[in-house]
């Protein structure tokens, strides 16, 4: 079965290989495709040949071609699904998920947890609350240019949706549960909430003022256990979040700079490029040039 979204009033020649349904569906295994589903709330009821497993929402469940799940179901629930082949981000993207030992991860990290996928052919990871709502509203805007309004840059925006799920999906996959740290006896601010925060918050405008606040803390104190943590201050690592992002955008889609620097929290352009080339050593211009085009 194919599975792949075709432009409506624009590109009509043009043909996504990435589905969105708000409902839960996973790719058959014979249909050599990828699946995420995102249960917000109730009980997913997954049954492989072992049997029978009930997994607490919300999650994100990973699937790979020839996995061995024989029904999936959120009865009482809610999901978001995705189906796809990893030519969804780049056309030059092999039809395999690149290992994560491959010398090209750089390019293609966010594909980390579905190289990690055991012989089951599936995964399930939790999902902070924060992050599923982040994840629900880029899933709201997938669907939009997917399945309704198609834009003019549909392809554009579709394919940046979907890299900015794929991205919060990788940086959760590999942090393991903060229940008991804190900043501060008297907050109960875990430092993983605080991380979560910032994932899933980069578009917006923060200071350091304004994060101290919001977790009960002060400005030194929270500079000191980002430096101890992460090797740099909290507004720091916050730009490197913003850069990550910004560079998958410059490599994978031809939306305009401007809109790039807006999506990722940067007040303007220009503060957007020199940030960028502080942190690469090549201005965005420069960065997306030495990639090859994303559509070809």
């Amino acid at each position: 079965m194919e599975h792949s979204t075709a432009g409506q009033s624009y590109y009509r020649e043009f043909r996504l290989p990435l589905v969105y349904t708000g409902t839960q569906k996973i790719p058959r295994p014979e249909d050599n495709y990828f699946g995420i589903l995102c249960a917000e709330r109730g009980i997913v009821s997954l049954e492989d040949a072992s049997g029978r497993r009930f997994i607490q929402a919300p999650v994100a469940i990973l699937v790979k071609p020839s996995h061995s799940i024989q029904s999936i179901a959120v009865p009482e629930g809610k999901a978001h699904s995705l189906i796809f082949r990893p030519q969804a981000v780049n056309t030059t993207v092999p039809t395999s998920v690149p290992s994560p030992k491959a010398d090209d991860m750089r390019d293609y990290f966010f594909f980390n947890p579905f190289a990690a996928i055991p012989d089951s052919g599936y995964t399930a990871k939790p999902l902070p609350p924060g992050m599923f709502a982040t994840i629900s509203d880029l899933c709201a805007k997938l669907d939009d240019n997917l399945n309704r309004a198609q834009r003019e840059f549909w392809p554009c925006l579709s394919r940046s949706y979907f890299l900015e799920i794929l991205i919060l999906l990788e940086r959760n996959w590999y942090v393991e549960p903060d229940s008991t740290e804190s900043l501060q006896a008297e907050s109960g601010a875990s430092f993983r909430r605080i991380i979560d925060f910032l994932h899933t918050n980069y578009g917006d405008s923060h200071t350091l003022e304004s994060l101290a606040s919001r977790f009960a803390t002060n400005r030194t104190t929270l500079n000191k256990r980002f430096n101890e943590s992460c090797g740099m201050s909290a507004m720091a690592y916050l730009n490197s979040v913003r850069v990550d992002i910004a560079s998958s955008l410059l490599r994978n889609t031809e939306l305009k700079i401007a809109d790039i620097a807006s999506r990722t929290g940067f007040g303007d352009e220009s503060y957007f490029s020199r940030t960028f080339k502080k942190k690469t050593g090549t201005s965005p211009v420069a960065y997306r040039k030495s990639f090859p085009n994303p559509y070809s």
